[in-house]
């Protein structure tokens, strides 16, 4: 034996972690319906640093411990130094300690208070289509926040359909844990009564997206998150030096009925949500085959995706399971 330290530091965390798994749901519920609810009064900023304190703990989960690791090699598989890799790793504990409580807090602030905390660029590109009588697919990547996105724009004015995972199948692919899945629950009902929102659930969703884009319409969604069954027969790009499954759905139904595809950026810096729309990608010929104007149009986003995760990696991550399109995924077999 190599480590018996470590190895009996191990065995002795497993014999209690049945014991954890006791106390952790009704720790959980406590801090999604009491805690949340009265940081949610503070201002953002101040609730948001206080949240932030409980990092270290998720260093000690291994769950979430596992996430920040695969994010950090996947991300940088050859790039950070272990001392390097430690400081991002306690960054990306800081930020994925407060997503789940803004998704919560951004869903029952008022408009005065979410603009306070939000800067919104290159909203020009969505009001341009719009003007012109498009609809827009506005498409991003995890680089968390979402739904202050989505109900900023839901406060401001801007009727849009969100694409998102039903809870059955978020308990399943996304969140293991039976609280998270009666958060996400809450936060699903408050998007569903804002007048602004629509709310479309992957999966089976092709016919609600096409009427949606037919009625020059705003579709908000992130391109790991599934819009058909169409999985991993999509196109193959490289992302973050990976061979990746992208699906080509969305894109091809954009082209169909006239829409733009629109890319969209989420950063956190001091607080502050920055949400920074970008403009479409360069027209191609209109005679192109539409298989290439579609990879043209994904190379670009990823392009756009790449650069931001490379300058700010603590704000993106993966999920635990690899089971939706755009997540890195083994290169197809060689003859």
């Amino acid at each position: 034996m190599k480590d018996p330290i470590r190895f009996l530091t191990k065995q002795a965390f497993y014999g209690i972690l049945p014991i954890l798994r006791a106390i952790w749901f009704p720790i959980k519920v406590v801090e999604y319906f009491v805690v949340h609810p009265v940081l949610s009064l503070l201002p953002l900023s101040l609730a948001h640093r206080i949240f932030r304190l409980r990092w270290p703990w998720l260093l000690l989960l291994p769950s979430e411990k596992e996430l920040i690791l695969r994010n950090l090699s996947t991300a940088f598989p050859d790039r950070l130094s272990p001392r390097e890799r430690r400081r991002t790793g306690a960054a990306y504990a800081r930020f994925l300690s407060c997503l789940r409580f803004d998704a919560w807090i951004s869903s029952s602030c008022s408009v005065e208070r979410l603009n306070k905390a939000v800067r919104l660029e290159g909203f020009s590109h969505l009001r341009e289509a719009q003007e012109k009588g498009k609809g827009v697919v506005l498409l991003g990547c995890h680089t968390g926040f979402f739904y202050r996105f989505v109900f900023t724009l839901a406060r401001n004015g801007y009727e849009h359909r969100v694409l998102t995972m039903k809870t059955e199948e978020t308990g399943r692919i996304v969140w293991r844990g039976r609280a998270e899945l009666m958060l996400y629950r809450k936060i699903l009902e408050r998007m569903e009564a804002d007048q602004n929102i629509r709310v479309i659930y992957a999966g089976k969703a092709y016919q609600q997206i096409k009427t949606s884009l037919e009625q020059k319409q705003i579709l908000l969604t992130k391109m790991d998150n599934p819009g058909s069954d169409e999985g991993e027969k999509g196109v193959r790009a490289r992302f973050l030096g990976l061979e990746s499954a992208f699906s080509t759905e969305l894109f091809k139904m954009a082209r169909q009925h006239d829409a733009v595809c629109l890319p969209y950026i989420v950063q956190v810096d001091n607080h502050i949500c920055r949400i920074r729309i970008y403009p479409p990608s360069p027209p191609g010929n209109q005679e192109s085959p539409a298989d290439e104007e579609v990879s043209a149009q994904i190379e670009y986003f990823l392009n756009l995706f790449e650069q931001h995760i490379l300058s700010c990696p603590e704000q993106w991550w993966l999920w635990r399971d690899l089971g939706a399109f755009g997540l890195p995924s083994p290169p197809p077999p060689t003859a």
